[in-house]
């Protein structure tokens, strides 16, 4: 099967993603979309001197994350389903 397109969608959350990180003083050094091969889908990868694991921040960012896959795959599942 081949390759799943980046969609608008996920680059405009991504986006959305660095704006908040921008705001709040925490602008990454790096950010961009990677399809590894480690993983079927896209991933946003931030690289930050601001940023480590245990930040309140990337806690948060996770979250939005998470919601933003869970939507996305809903989302999908009833395109597909019409």
């Amino acid at each position: 099967m081949g390759a799943e397109a980046l969609v608008s969608f996920d680059i405009e959350n991504g986006g959305k993603v660095i704006d908040s990180l921008d705001h709040a003083g925490k602008s990454p050094n790096v950010a961009l979309w990677a399809k590894l091969p480690d993983y079927e889908d896209w991933r946003h990868v931030i690289a930050s001197e601001h940023l480590d694991q245990t930040s309140q921040f990337v806690q948060v960012t996770r979250k939005f994350m998470r919601f933003w896959i869970k939507r996305t795959f809903r989302l999908t599942d009833n395109q597909q389903s019409s």
